[in-house]
């Protein structure tokens, strides 16, 4: 009996005969002739085929290399091809199945209740795109044959999917309908129809919250992949959602359903034998029956929460949606809000009985930080469920045990708060899933639980214009972190007025990088001087973000005690390295760390695991900078400059080491690689400028600045013109020039001399200038180099200022002057064989 051969074609193509994976054929184009064969269900000529996957060679040997094909695959699927002398067809009345075929079958069935296990299972088959990651090489028909079958095949599992979500919406399975749209957007991120069902099923769930943060997705979604705005269905969608009006788009219907008795106003409806029926929400009410409180303890806000509405939606789903997440930890340093947030999401929970049905025996807070050990985590846990539900403590046996015997056969949330200080009991928790598994954990801490089983949520300042973007799309008021100050700063003071400080309010909150016990404490300070004196104050230190509100935990009215706190959780490895690391600005590679501070890969995934240093997307590492000062306070002067010194010099070789591949095909790499540590290389070259001006001589300061400044001044003009780069080397100019930089340096000659590096930073100075048309003040500088740089020979900026003299002659019309200029330039390029400078000659001569 021939064995069933299964081709599973949707997602990365796998083949099993028999249960068992096939071996693999020598050639990509063995498997690309079976699946051809297999989808496309006809006969096929030899000559079909030959052309299909060998076209570029000539017949003969294009009907050699297909009979050596059809070798290969007969030799282990025999039985599963007809194999004739002028045609190859696959054999369908032999065992086998195509997960192709069950999809596009399932595509043709009636969405009903009764299809809906039928059509779940074939969506389920979708795996991924049609042969994703399989490629031919040579073969450019059947490549297109393929992109042409894989848009066929994902649009039919759209439109299942969309059937599906639709089916379960009608039937009140709100929850399933929102995996079956979300699978949508996985496939294809900009479809925007399916962005706005999301929005929907999220209101009609009564999620508000995580509609408006689907729409910032929905927006994010379209101006990355279509460049384009969302469309104004999708604009009035959110119009709605936003002002709570949602009921009114659907005819004054809000999707629930109500539960009516029997008897009164009821009219034709007539239960066959109840007493109840239900009916849709725009019938008449009679009689409604109000539900039972939802049990929780949930500590009451004295203040509204701002923003976070992707964070409150995540956390939700998460809680909700996903079956497997049973430990969820929220990880953030102190002060971020991981508290109000776990409570906000706690609280969007019990207001949706969609949500809320999933602990339907309730939801319980339980504050840790006075407590010391498990036992007394076990009794806090113990107490705030039996206070609550009025269950009596069982003393007879151990509290573990007890906890157990009340959770057993519950369906609850317990929030577990400020769990950093009881790591060394995170067994506790562990131990609780595995006996009561049908309860869920919402833990916040400062570091990570160390469990397998546990999932995280790191948690970062709330939301701000992005750094370095000079065109926001986004008011800034609309900005979180910009919101929370308002709001705080009108508690303090009521006149408070955004539009009068709008710039140093976006300071202050880009200082504290947008973490909300920051943004409060600073605010506080509105009662005794403005928000430009706040910003000023800041750049001083931690101690000034203190409050005294009696109201708040005595651990949140200075961010020095937050900080204090957090030092004491680290070992003294930990605390050294977190020194070290402050002097580090911004974004730092692996690399770096290890290079200067002499931190291990170990000991910085030990600091992300306790939040004090956090991963970018793109494998950076940063400190926040309210940790990074706190930390650096921690080292001695000595160190610091140490330090600095082993920063400046690092950064300065990675600086040179980009040279070779300015003006080259590769630039686009060198711009990335120093925009990527711009931060780091700002402070390096600030730092050489301070040690140039002390008269350091332990330093190669003249060396380590001349192998950063052409990389540094090209980085500027080509990818960020304007006042950056002029300021950062006028800033230069005018220190070194204080320093007495500017007279004939008898100890040294050459390029590496004072007098020279002052006349190589002013070259570039007067290139910004030249870049920015102010072509009197670049004529000036040039002339002025001119003559150090013949005195000297110092050749390659002789290049330089005969270029920025020549073509800033050129730009004022004298031609006479500009061209022997740069005839001279020319030649001395050709000289030194500058193929760059040599082509700016040319150009500039015409």
């Amino acid at each position: 009996m021939t064995e069933l051969l299964e081709l599973s074609l949707l997602g990365n193509p796998e083949l099993r005969l028999a249960g068992q994976p096939l071996p693999r054929f020598r050639s990509a184009k063995v498997y690309a002739l079976l699946y051809y064969l297999a989808m496309t269900r006809r006969t096929q000529p030899r000559t079909v085929l030959a052309g299909l996957f060998w076209g570029d060679v000539d017949e003969h040997y294009a009907r050699r290399n297909l009979n050596r094909t059809l070798s290969d695959l007969t030799q282990h699927l025999g039985d599963h091809l007809i194999v004739e002398r002028q045609s190859l067809a696959f054999a369908r009345t032999q065992p086998y199945r195509l997960d192709v075929e069950a999809l596009e079958a399932a595509s043709q069935l009636q969405p009903t209740p009764h299809t809906l296990p039928e059509l779940a299972a074939a969506a389920d088959l979708y795996r991924g795109d049609f042969l994703d990651g399989f490629y031919v090489q040579d073969a450019p028909e059947f490549e297109q044959w393929v992109l042409s079958t894989r848009l066929h095949l994902r649009t039919t599992a759209l439109q299942l999917l969309n059937q599906l979500a639709q089916v379960c919406a009608d039937q009140g399975d709100l929850l399933q309908a929102m995996t079956y749209t979300r699978r949508m957007l996985q496939l294809e991120p900009w479809r925007e129809e399916a962005h706005r069902q999301l929005m929907r099923l999220l209101a009609r769930s009564g999620q508000r919250s995580a509609a408006l943060a689907q729409y910032e997705l929905c927006c994010q979604a379209l101006r990355s992949e279509l460049d384009v705005d969302p469309d104004a269905e999708t604009v009035e969608l959110v119009s709605l959602i936003r002002a709570g009006s949602f009921d009114k788009m659907t005819g004054g219907q809000d999707d629930k359903m109500r539960v009516a008795s029997v008897g009164d106003r009821i009219g034709a409806v007539i239960g066959a034998s109840g007493s109840q029926v239900i009916l849709p929400s725009s019938h008449p009410v009679i009689d409604s029956v109000t539900p039972p409180p939802f049990p929780h303890n949930l500590p009451g806000q004295r203040t509204p929460f701002v923003g976070r509405a992707t964070e409150v939606a995540d956390i939700t789903r998460l809680l909700v949606e996903e079956e497997d997440c049973h430990l969820l930890t929220i990880i953030g340093p102190g002060g971020m809000g991981k508290t109000r947030l776990a409570l906000k999401a706690a609280d969007e929970i019990v207001a949706t009985p969609a949500l809320a049905q999933r602990f339907g025996d309730g939801i319980y807070f339980i504050p840790l930080e006075n407590v010391n050990d498990g036992n007394e985590m076990v009794a806090a846990i113990i107490a705030a469920i039996t206070e609550e539900s009025g269950q009596r403590l069982r003393v007879e046996v151990p509290l573990q045990a007890h906890l157990v015997y009340l959770l057993r056969a519950k369906s609850m949330l317990l929030i577990l708060d400020n769990f950093e200080h009881l790591i060394s009991q995170a067994g506790l928790l562990s131990d609780l899933l595995v006996a009561v598994p049908q309860i869920k954990l919402l833990v916040t801490a400062r570091e990570t639980v160390g469990l397998q089983e546990a999932w995280y949520y790191p948690l970062l300042g709330l939301s701000l214009p992005q750094h370095g973007v000079a065109e926001q799309k986004t008011p800034q008021h609309e900005y979180d972190a910009v919101r929370l100050f308002v709001q705080c700063a009108r508690r303090t003071r009521a006149d408070f007025a955004l539009a009068a400080e709008r710039a140093a309010v976006l300071r202050i909150c880009t200082l504290v990088e947008g973490m909300p016990l920051g943004i409060e404490l600073a605010a506080a300070w509105l009662k005794v001087m403005d928000c430009q004196q706040i910003a000023q104050e800041l750049l001083h230190g931690l101690d000034f973000l203190t409050a005294r509100y009696q109201n708040i935990p005595p651990r949140h009215r200075s961010m020095r005690v937050v900080m204090d706190h957090s030092w004491t959780l680290l070992s003294e490895e930990e605390r050294g390295a977190i020194a070290r690391l402050s002097i580090f600005r911004g974004r730092f590679r692996h690399e770096a760390a290890r290079a200067i501070a002499g931190t291990s890969l170990l000991t910085l995934a030990a600091l992300v695991e306790k939040a004090l240093v956090r991963v970018t997307p793109d494998g950076h590492y940063q400190l926040h900078e309210l940790t990074r000062q706190y930390a650096e306070e921690r080292l001695t002067s000595v160190e610091r400059s140490s330090l600095y010194d082993a920063h400046a010099s690092y950064y300065a070789t990675l600086l040179h080491q980009q040279q070779p591949q300015l003006y080259t095909r590769g630039e686009r790499d060198v711009w990335a690689a120093i925009g990527g540590e711009l931060d780091n290389i700002r402070h390096a070259w600030d730092w050489l400028i301070v040690a140039a001006g002390s008269g350091r001589q332990d330093l190669p300061v003249p060396l380590l600045l001349r192998h950063m400044a052409e990389p540094l001044a090209a980085y500027y003009l080509f990818q960020s013109p304007g006042l950056p780069g002029q300021t950062l080397f006028g800033n230069a100019c005018e220190a070194l020039a204080a320093a007495g930089w500017a007279t004939h340096d008898a100890s040294a000659s050459g390029p590496y001399s004072r007098q020279a590096l002052l006349v190589h930073i002013q070259l570039y100075q007067g290139l910004f200038h030249y870049d920015s048309g102010h072509y009197r003040t670049s004529l000036a500088v040039a002339e002025q180099a001119l003559v150090p740089c013949r005195a000297c020979a110092l050749e390659e900026d002789l290049l330089l200022a005969l270029l920025l003299y020549g073509r800033t002659q050129m730009r004022r019309g004298a031609a006479d002057e500009a061209i022997q200029s740069l005839e001279e330039a020319l030649a001395l390029a050709q000289r030194l064989g500058s193929i760059p400078n040599r082509a700016e000659a040319l150009i500039s001569l015409g």
